[in-house]
């Protein structure tokens, strides 16, 4: 279902569709708002007459500013610049421009609801179903705001060589365990949107082979140094007998350092989430990391797996 806002000033006419139903049916309010039906009476669209006298200046300013926008692109638009995942179907969605909030709900929820902010300047809350874990609603508190955000260019994406780098950076140059540095990885693109390699589900969660390639590949060039350093209970456990150790170079760390000055440089909200992410999937416990990642990807355990 897209949601489409338009104005005619000639007319003077704020039309809000709602559907691509065929209309089969129309009702005049005492309001003068008509509204448009389809054959299941559901309504297909609403039109408001003389919507400048109807104290709508502030709807009409956004309405002007917002030609043809749908609530699909801007749900789009949002996964894109941000990086979130969100259902392609819509079951209500409402639109208070006065209020200036969105608010979309996905799908009912089987009981409570955990909500959790976006990384966006103004306030914006995805819900979850406590119990499955999926994706339930959507509020946005401060739309206009939202919508200016979206509209701003992003920065330059980073390369996967340079998301490495920036996480080896936020690291101070070293990482402990191949599992926790996939894990890490795997997070900050599935979150943030950052990078674009390829996860398969595997031991112990997400692993990337290109990953693996561009380890090999820094090491190679000297970037990094891969050492060996006798592995704790955690490593033992994930099969990391001996643990492998990730140091970085002046070199990378200094590549890290610029490429994240860039993203702080145009989008800060989204460089603060990406510093806070890192410290606290290299502070977790492994287990706990790994944890986390089964409950949050399902997709991604071992079930999951894939013969190579």
């Amino acid at each position: 279902m897209d949601l489409i806002i338009r104005y005619d000033p000639e007319a003077d006419v704020l039309a809000v569709k709602l559907g691509e139903g065929a209309v089969a049916d129309e009702e005049l309010l005492d309001n003068d708002a008509v509204v448009g039906y389809d054959r299941e009476g559901r309504v297909v669209y609403v039109e408001v007459l003389d919507a400048s006298k109807k104290g709508l200046a502030s709807a009409l300013a956004r309405a002007r500013a917002l030609p043809r926008l749908s609530l699909r692109m801007l749900l789009e638009r949002l996964e894109e610049v941000h990086g979130v995942e969100l259902p392609e179907s819509i079951v209500d969605a409402l639109v208070d421009w006065e209020q200036d909030l969105l608010f979309v709900r996905f799908k009912e929820p089987s009981g409570p609801e955990v909500g959790e902010p976006l990384p966006t300047r103004a306030p914006a809350i995805l819900f979850t179903d406590e119990r499955t874990g999926e994706v339930t609603a959507l509020e946005v508190i401060g739309l206009s705001e939202l919508l200016k955000e979206l509209e701003r260019p992003r920065a330059e994406p980073l390369s996967n060589r340079e998301l490495v780098a920036t996480i080896m950076y936020l690291a101070g140059g070293r990482v402990r365990g191949s599992t926790r540095l996939q894990k890490t990885v795997f997070l900050v693109q599935r979150k943030l949107g950052l990078g674009s390699l390829s996860f398969e589900p595997w031991r112990y969660g997400p692993w990337s082979r290109e990953l693996e390639e561009l380890l090999r590949e820094l090491e190679e060039r000297g970037l990094l140094k891969v050492r060996a350093e006798t592995p704790d209970l955690a490593s033992e456990f994930f099969r990391e007998s001996p643990s492998r150790v990730y140091e970085a170079s002046r070199e990378l760390i200094e590549e890290g350092e610029r490429a994240y000055a860039r993203l702080a440089k145009a989008e800060p909200l989204k460089a603060l989430q990406l510093k806070r992410l890192v410290a606290a999937a290299l502070a977790a416990p492994l287990s706990y990391l790994v944890a986390y990642v089964y409950v949050k990807y399902p997709e991604m355990t071992p079930e999951k797996l894939h013969t190579r």
